[in-house]
């Protein structure tokens, strides 16, 4: 049986890191490009490929930066 997002609506990311409050819980939609911006923006990078989308989310709610 081959499973696809219309079938399984639910996603679960998990974020560990020693750098942000714990227990934190978000409803925003995440894909593999919001890490890949997440971590380019932490390092001040240019972001790569689809991660310069605009509908590509930062992670910033769940490392606590809630500016």
């Amino acid at each position: 049986m081959r499973m696809t997002t219309a079938a399984c609506p639910t996603r679960v990311t998990i974020v560990d890191t020693s750098y942000a409050p714990t227990g934190i819980q978000s409803n925003v939609r995440y894909n593999h490009f919001s890490l890949l911006k997440t971590l380019e923006a932490g390092f001040g990078l240019p972001y790569l490929n689809h991660a310069a989308d605009k509908n590509v989310n930062l992670m910033s709610d769940l490392l606590g930066d809630h500016k």
